[in-house]
């Protein structure tokens, strides 16, 4: 690489750092954004990230010394994001998926990745190639990759993914269904500030997706607080009025 990119050999190591920099860069939002936004579109932008970062190193060798080393420090940023994507989004989606045995998604998210390191150097072998001018090349291998990843996101955008969105807009419709209207007892006050507490910690889009038999988006707007009660003297303790 250094030879190709007429570089001295030590700045190659800055490439290996640029991972890590692309890594911290995402990391402070990657996991907010995939809380906010859905697994499916934190998966899709790492997965997309990562085809660019394969094939633009590809193309980086090919660049040589015309701004190759350039483009494989930028994709190898590039990467370092893909990364915290993917992290942030395979990981809670398969925890989701297998919601019964979290340990069990994770361990086997770690089988597969041990899977693939173990077949990595026999797929290396067989796809090195020799350039014209006698250097060694991997540059198949990168597209090859950068294909499955494009492939990848296409599925990721296809097939249905576990709905955390609405399974959390369902718990506090349950929560406001429960308080509606009932006869004060010894647990109302703590139903009433758990649906509440509840509802805080909805995202705007969840909020729409309140649904329930009494429950909607705009309950907690209302001028009857976060509780009808059926006796006499009705009083909002939820702090919305």
């Amino acid at each position: 690489l250094a030879a190709s990119w007429g570089v001295e050999a030590m700045a190659i190591t800055a490439i290996s750092a640029a991972l890590g920099l692309g890594r911290l860069i995402a990391l402070p939002f990657a996991g907010p954004l995939s809380d906010k936004l859905g697994r499916r579109i934190s998966t899709a932008i790492g997965s997309g990230s990562y085809a660019i970062y394969l094939i633009g190193l590809a193309l980086a060798f090919n660049a040589g010394t015309n701004g190759g080393y350039t483009i494989a420090y930028v994709c190898a940023i590039i990467g370092g994001i893909a990364n915290s994507f993917l992290d942030t989004g395979i990981y809670p989606a398969v925890a989701e998926i297998i919601y019964k045995a979290p340990g069990v998604a994770t361990m086997g998210i770690k089988f597969f990745i041990a899977i693939a390191q173990m077949i990595l150097p026999f797929v290396l072998g067989a796809t090195v190639a020799t350039t014209a001018t006698g250097l060694v090349s991997y540059n198949m291998l990168f597209y090859i990759c950068g294909v499955i990843y494009v492939v990848l996101l296409v599925l990721v955008m296809l097939f249905p993914l576990p709905d955390a969105d609405q399974k959390a807009a369902d718990n506090v419709a349950a929560l406001i269904d429960k308080i509606y209207v009932q006869e004060r007892n010894d647990t109302t006050d703590e139903d009433c500030k758990a649906a509440k507490e509840a509802w805080d910690a909805l995202t705007d889009a969840q909020k729409e997706l309140v649904e329930g038999e009494n429950a909607d988006p705009d309950y907690f707007g209302r001028d009857t607080g976060c509780l009808l009660y059926t006796s006499p003297s009705p009083r909002d303790i939820s702090g919305s009025r």
